[in-house]
């Protein structure tokens, strides 16, 4: 599942790796019938590397619990939200949802997640993985900004599972905003994290000491090397 780029800021050193990789087990039959996101406008070529360079190290690869940019800059490659907001456009467009109803009284968000799709590590995305991760985000005990946002007037939003790739989203009264809250609001692999939150150990999961093995996102990037002070190197998502 692909995601546009954020920007990276200048000064430890930032290599993408493009390079065509093996998909991980159990992707590769899912390949033919995925239903991708495909971004014509932002095609390049396959290979390659990009070098950059950041003023200092991240404090965590959990998109969810990151508050400053270094975190937000490593976290953005390997994580991915149901809807993104175009930073050029405003325009709201479709991510892991690839498209969406709205019910009549304007309350209510049927969403149709992208079947085929696997996190980095090969584990199949589905309807769980959402109200997995809204779960944690509604959680008060998780120090997650991105409860604040979806919230309507102190209220959040009812989470349903209509089946294993549709998912229905109820606020508690019609709102502007509509999807444009769940813009940056990232997708989480219940198979990695569920044990860890239910512990009340997920705030200080994915922390800078994980091994890169245990991380795993549905963005266009996974980490494959971390040296403190030293190099960060997010590699090519198998699983796209």
């Amino acid at each position: 599942m692909l995601k546009r780029a954020r920007a990276f800021p200048l000064w430890s050193t930032l290599v993408l790796l493009g390079a065509l990789a093996h998909r991980a087990p159990g992707a590769a039959q899912d390949a033919a019938s995925a239903e991708f996101l495909a971004l014509p406008a932002l095609a390049g070529t396959r290979g390659g590397s990009l070098v950059s360079s950041i003023n200092g190290d991240p404090r965590t690869f959990n998109h969810l619990l990151a508050h400053e940019i270094l975190s937000t800059t490593v976290s953005d490659l390997i994580s991915a939200d149901l809807v993104h907001v175009d930073r050029a456009t405003l325009k709201l467009e479709p991510a892991l949802a690839r498209d969406w109803e709205v019910s009549q009284d304007r309350r209510s968000y049927t969403l149709h997640l992208r079947r085929g799709l696997r996190f980095s590590d090969g584990a199949p995305f589905g309807a769980d993985d959402v109200l997995f991760s809204f779960q944690v985000v509604a959680d008060p005990k998780v120090p997650s900004s991105s409860g604040d946002q979806l919230r309507v007037d102190g209220v959040f939003p009812a989470l349903a599972r209509v089946d294993s790739h549709t998912v229905r989203v109820t606020f508690p009264r019609p709102t502007g905003a509509g999807l444009r809250v769940l813009d940056s609001v990232v997708i989480l692999p219940r198979h990695r994290l569920e044990k860890l939150y239910r512990e009340g150990r997920l705030p200080s999961a994915w922390g800078p000491e994980t091994s890169p093995s245990e991380i795993a996102g549905m963005g266009p990037f996974r980490l494959r090397e971390y040296q403190p002070g030293v190099k960060i190197l997010p590699e090519r998502n198998p699983c796209n």
